[in-house]
């Protein structure tokens, strides 16, 4: 059987991959904002006369790569890079891929890579045609180095921290990877989802006591999966909840996806709706000016304490004074993968809520060998096709 796109993608990069060390690293990199949903809060937009999420996802987002019109690489712009440079302001796979294993990938296309934060490296850098970042900021101070930059390849698939302004203005180009962790996001949801209803952490402990008896925890079959956002990660949610027998499926989401509706989803007409009828919520939408803080305080409120709130998207999608506050009084029960401020404070309240009401982990939803192996694949072809002078 032939392979599919995604397990050749894979294979071609798998021979420059270093087995992943087991364990727990010391230091983790800083998180990953998810992937652009259509957003949940663009009739707030439309009505103040502004661009929506949906509009700016179709203008900017397809395709992946947003030249300034007329300041794609022509042949003779080509004809004048011998060898063109990468400078890597981080590694696109993380620590998925060794630093040799992402020279030979981007080498075996006639790419020199140099990395442009280590000692030396930016002098190296300054000639660069292609900058890549994952979540470092890219500006007007930092692009006025390079004067001979043509493209800021975005390892993410959020692209708030570019100034695409700044690249317009200069004739730079921009390309994100949207989508590479999709799965990866939505099954992470449903291991805190089940780390609540079975309190396996606690359970965890419990034997490591030398315990035994343990009281019941809840079935998923049979309760009402709520989403907030029904792009992307949202389906796959909701395709996942449908899989484990969900009776009812709800969203909220002002841009429809007739997929959601076609998996027997049905849209709510206000965010309360979602609240105050789902037994498990999802956020699923993406962080934009609009959804920042869109669940408050008077939103959480709606929630009982068999609840379960699970956000594997922003943390500041949620307010989070309000958020720490309930489940310190143990209204709700959730599930975090996000924090407004990353890493969280060692002295965060958070942290003391009991595992009863509260799993949380270090931003690693988007996080797999998998996907972060994808996340590489997708900056090279997207560098290879812009420097073929034909973006995708």
């Amino acid at each position: 059987m032939p392979l599919s796109l995604a397990e050749r993608r894979l294979a071609r990069v798998a021979k420059h991959v270093n087995e992943v060390t087991l364990g727990i690293q010391s230091q983790l990199p800083q998180p990953e904002p998810m992937p652009p949903v259509p957003g949940v809060a663009d009739q707030a937009a439309r009505a103040a006369g502004g661009e929506t999420h949906a509009e700016a996802e179709r203008r900017e987002l397809p395709p992946a790569v947003f030249p300034t019109p007329g300041k794609c690489l022509t042949e003779d712009d080509l004809a004048g890079i011998a060898e063109p440079i990468i400078a890597m302001l981080e590694a696109p796979a993380e620590d998925a891929m060794s630093r040799t294993a992402v020279e030979g990938s981007f080498a075996q296309h006639g790419l020199k890579v140099v990395w442009a934060l280590e000692e030396n490296g930016w002098q190296e850098a300054l000639q660069a045609h292609v900058l890549v970042t994952v979540k470092r900021r890219v500006d007007e101070a930092l692009l006025a180095t390079l004067p001979h930059l043509k493209l800021v390849a975005v390892a993410f698939t959020g692209y708030d921290h570019i100034d695409l302004e700044a690249c317009r203005n200069r004739g730079v180009a921009v390309a994100n990877v949207p989508g590479y962790s999709t799965d990866s996001a939505a099954e992470h949801c449903f291991g805190l989802i089940f780390a609540l209803l079975r309190h396996l952490p606690m359970a965890h402990q419990h034997v490591r006591m030398g315990r035994w008896v343990w009281p019941p925890g809840n079935e998923l079959a049979g309760q009402r999966l709520g989403l907030i956002g029904t792009g992307d990660l949202g389906l796959r949610v909701a395709e996942i909840g449908k899989a484990f027998r969900v009776s009812k499926i709800i969203g909220f989401d002002p841009v429809k996806n007739p997929k959601f509706e076609s998996l027997g989803g049905h849209y709510v007409p206000s965010l309360a709706t979602v609240f105050l009828h789902a037994d498990v919520i999802v956020v699923a939408c993406s962080l934009t000016a609009e959804t920042k803080q869109l669940v408050g305080e008077r939103i959480l409120r709606l929630l009982r304490p068999t609840s379960l709130l699970i956000n594997c998207a922003r943390g500041a999608i949620v307010d989070q004074q309000a958020l720490t506050r309930m489940l310190t009084e143990r209204r709700f029960r959730a599930g975090l993968d996000v924090f407004e401020v990353e890493p969280l404070p060692p002295d965060h309240p958070l942290r003391s809520v009991p595992e009863s009401h509260l799993v949380c982990t270090p931003h690693l939803a988007y996080k797999c060998h998998e996907s972060l192996l994808r996340r590489q694949e997708l900056v090279l072809d997207n560098i290879l096709a812009f420097l073929a002078g034909s973006p995708q």
